[in-house]
């Protein structure tokens, strides 16, 4: 997955106007975030968790009404949470949980 996130930035850098390379960005961050958490680097899968929900919130700031994305900023926000908890950090991950509710609402 890394290199795959090393191409995909160069696409969505190039052109940052199209959504598709955005979104598969978005995607392909989470999924490093998984992997690199399954893999017991937890210090790793948080920042990627943290750039996946700046992107995200980049490219909702922007004006974008997209469901899916904000989907994307749902699981994220779980997904950090979770990681945040694991480590021993309750108000964070608890901060990171109820964003992730908000964004459930929001949807």
């Amino acid at each position: 997955f890394r290199s795959a996130v090393a191409v995909i930035e160069g696409l969505a850098a190039i052109t940052p106007a199209e959504g598709e390379y955005q979104e598969a960005l978005v995607n392909t961050l989470g999924w490093l975030a998984d992997t690199e958490r399954d893999q017991g680097r937890i210090a790793v899968a948080v920042g990627l968790r943290e750039r996946q929900i700046a992107l995200v919130r980049n490219r909702l700031g922007s004006g974008s009404e997209d469901v899916n994305l904000r989907a994307r900023l749902l699981s994220a926000h779980q997904g950090l949470g979770l990681l945040l908890l694991s480590q021993g950090n309750s108000e964070e991950g608890l901060a990171q949980l109820r964003s992730a509710v908000a964004a459930a609402v929001a949807l």
